[in-house]
């Protein structure tokens, strides 16, 4: 598999302090195997006491990187009083908490839980209408940014957000609300078109009638167009699975919020920095985009797709961690 990196924005420029040096890479570490619990001989005359079948422990989220930390199942309320489900763990002085996007949910990042939760808090979020949170009767991008927010709160100190695809439109919206606290941004596969023209009418008109008429149908077309073909077959299975469990009516709305929200104008002069770690399937528009953010910069990883967290953790893992430490934390 091709791993080249192209990088821009002097990422390792000036002032980098070697941050893209080798770091740890994070596999698979199976754990002893649990061998059932020997019963003492029962008497013929009495029923042997029936013992519960041993299960290995299970993975959570998706069929790979390595197992999830020690992590406590939360809920938040929101501003307007709308359950959010998240999960806390790790320490340390500064917060990554992590943002999914549309009709995902917090285990999209499930791989890059116990290498951020070994150097720092960890929190991730279901917004309101996706996972295990609940749902408001009129979505809006300010109750995606409240919902994080609520999140937020439950620690202090440094925070950065690490989003994936529309939830880089969400940290937009957050930029300046969280101003005092938030010191920086970590993009996965985002920010592409930022500060670039909005949808037309009608192509959002087309978008959301093409869910409507087959919302499962048109999110695995979607889903197909995500992954380069050599991408491990059990992990498109899991997001497809994941992204048509969503409620379509939650769904469908959030496709509205996103696709009418202009990102660029909310977060442009937002001096702190934006790092974008995305892929090549589709271009960044560099140039434009630092006119509206100086401090955005850009790392390519060469040959992945829309989910290069889910499809190469073994590489992304010691980037992020070097993109969390350039943020300073």
């Amino acid at each position: 598999m091709n791993r080249r990196m192209l990088l821009g924005g002097l990422l390792a420029g000036a002032g980098g302090g070697g941050v893209l040096r080798s770091l740890p890479a994070y596999g698979l570490a199976p754990g002893p195997e649990q061998q059932p619990e020997q019963q003492p001989e029962q008497q013929p005359e009495q029923q042997p006491e029936q013992q519960p079948e041993q299960q290995p422990v299970q993975r959570q989220g998706p069929p790979i990187g390595p197992p999830w930390p020690a992590m406590s199942e939360q809920m938040a309320t929101s501003a307007d009083g709308t359950g959010i489900f998240y999960r806390r763990g790790g320490s340390g002085l500064t917060t990554v908490l992590f943002v999914h996007g549309w009709s995902c949910n917090h285990a999209f990042f499930g791989p890059q839980f116990a290498p951020v939760a070994a150097h720092h808090t960890v929190l991730a979020l279901d917004l309101a209408g996706h996972g295990r949170s609940g749902s408001r009767e009129n979505p809006s991008m300010a109750g995606f940014a409240d919902d994080v927010k609520a999140v937020a709160a439950a620690t202090e100190g440094p925070l950065i957000l690490v989003v994936h695809s529309t939830g880089g439109r969400v940290a937009c919206k957050l930029a300046k609300a969280l101003d005092d606290r938030l010191i920086g941004i970590v993009g996965v596969d985002t920010f592409h078109n930022l500060g670039q023209p909005l949808p037309t009418e009608a192509q959002i008109f087309e978008r959301l009638e093409a869910q409507r008429a087959d919302f499962v149908g048109d999110t695995r077309r979607y889903v197909s167009m995500f992954f380069k073909p050599d991408t491990d077959p059990a992990i498109v299975a899991w997001v497809d699975a994941q992204m048509t469990a969503t409620d379509p009516a939650n769904a469908i709305a959030a496709t509205e919020v996103f696709g009418r929200f202009d990102a660029g104008a909310a977060i442009t002069g937002w001096p702190k920095p934006v790092i974008a770690l995305n892929a090549d399937w589709v271009p960044t528009n560099y140039e434009n985009i630092k006119k509206i953010l100086p401090a955005f910069e850009l790392l390519i990883m060469s040959g992945r797709g829309h989910f290069p967290q889910l499809e190469d953790p073994v590489l992304f893992n010691p980037l992020l961690l070097a993109m969390l430490a350039r943020l300073g934390a």
